[in-house]
Parts: structure tokens; C-alpha cells; sequence
């Protein structure tokens, strides 16, 4: 038998576990299942929900430490993204969770990724599996939105 890790950071996380997406939460138990069968390892949650006043302060700390993104020819999170943008961690319920990464090897976060975007595309383009190596490095797991369907 399996035993499957998942640990918060702080007591409020488990609440907010309980209220996010049930595919979210569906998402973060396959991959807790994952990593303690092929890492004999677990995660813990570090990040859920964030109010449009953490997402501002977020976003202009990239800005002002010129950090940004590029997808394709674009670049993200400097001229783009001068304006309030709507995170999935921001949806209700949210639609992300942030996870510490610094327990996996390079190798082992990519084979997380092959796996969950394989497994539990996104959509729209963008992956369900992202590791930040900005704002502290951490695992990023989202799914999509619902569109025309309130929970």
C-alpha cells in the first residue's frame, strides 16, 4: 500500500486545499502519488489562494527587477504586464497551487512535468506543470478555467 504525503506549510493552506478546484485537488494527489512511488518522496503545499493586492505586489516586484518571460516573440511580465492581471490563484475556487520544489532533483522535476502535462493538459497553450525559478523557486500547478460554469 501506498501512503501518500502532502504537508502545508501553515495550518491555513489545509483549509484552503479544501475549498480549491476539485480537479486541482485531484491534479495534486496523482502527483503526490507520483513522487512516492517513483521518488519514495512527498509534497508539500506552500501557496494557494492571493488576493488582487498580493498578485499587484507580486507582479510589480518582477517589474522592477526587470524580469520577464518570453512566449514567442512577447515578453511577459515587464511592458505586458503593467496592469493588474487575474491569477488562477486568484479564482474562486483557485485554480493553483504553488508547491516546494527544493526536495526534487532536476531530472525528477522534469519527469513530474512530462507526466502531468501529459496526463492533465491545461489547455489554451499554457502547461499545468510550471517550476518558478523567480519570487523563490517552487512548483506550479494550475488547471483551467470552466468556462460558463460557476461552482
Amino acid at each position: 500500500m501506498i501512503v501518500l504525503e502532502i504537508d502545508f506549510k501553515c495550518k491555513n493552506l489545509e483549509e484552503e486545499f479544501q475549498r480549491a478546484d476539485p480537479r486541482l485537488r485531484g491534479l495534486v494527489f496523482e502527483l503526490a502519488f507520483l513522487v512516492k512511488r517513483k521518488f519514495n518522496k512527498g509534497l508539500l503545499v506552500t501557496h494557494i489562494e492571493r488576493t488582487q493586492k498580493e498578485q499587484d505586489q507580486l507582479h510589480q516586484e518582477k517589474i522592477d527587477q526587470g524580469f520577464f518571460v518570453l512566449l514567442g516573440n512577447k515578453k511577459l511580465y515587464s511592458e505586458d504586464k503593467l496592469k493588474p492581471t487575474l491569477s488562477p490563484h486568484q479564482s474562486v475556487p483557485s485554480r493553483a497551487i504553488d508547491l516546494r520544489s527544493q526536495t526534487f532533483q532536476d531530472n525528477e522535476i522534469v519527469e513530474m512535468k512530462e507526466y502531468i502535462d501529459l496526463w492533465f493538459p491545461y489547455g489554451e497553450g499554457k502547461p499545468a506543470f510550471l517550476c518558478h525559478k523567480n519570487s523563490g523557486e517552487h512548483i506550479h500547478l494550475q488547471v483551467s478555467a470552466i468556462i460558463g460554469h460557476r461552482l
